[in-house]
């Protein structure tokens, strides 16, 4: 029973991230005054997708070494693209089209 709620939990955190890009991503596409902004959180809701699909492994059976294994490098990895794009949109070296 407890595997089952965690399992729904972690389905519905994923599909809310999912959600969450796509709103950001419309929005960027329409909005060009805060189009970075909507970039930054775009990426930011594409990484807690990623999250959130990591996060049921265990839950679906993957041996805790692989996830400890994956876990790991995803955090590092997600935290420095995401400084990465941060820091190229305020020096204004990534911004929508005109």
């Amino acid at each position: 029973m407890n595997m089952d709620i965690s399992l729904m939990f972690n389905l519905i955190g994923a599909l809310s991230f999912l959600g969450g890009f796509y709103y950001a991503f419309k929005l960027y596409q329409t909005v060009r005054s805060t189009a970075t902004y909507w970039l930054i959180f775009g990426v930011a809701m594409s990484f807690g997708f990623a999250w959130a699909c990591v996060g049921v492994l265990p839950i679906l059976g993957v041996p805790p070494t692989l996830f400890e294994k994956i876990r790991s490098p995803l955090i590092v990895g997600m935290s420095g693209a995401l400084t990465t794009i941060a820091l190229l949109t305020s020096a204004s070296l990534i911004r929508p089209e005109e």
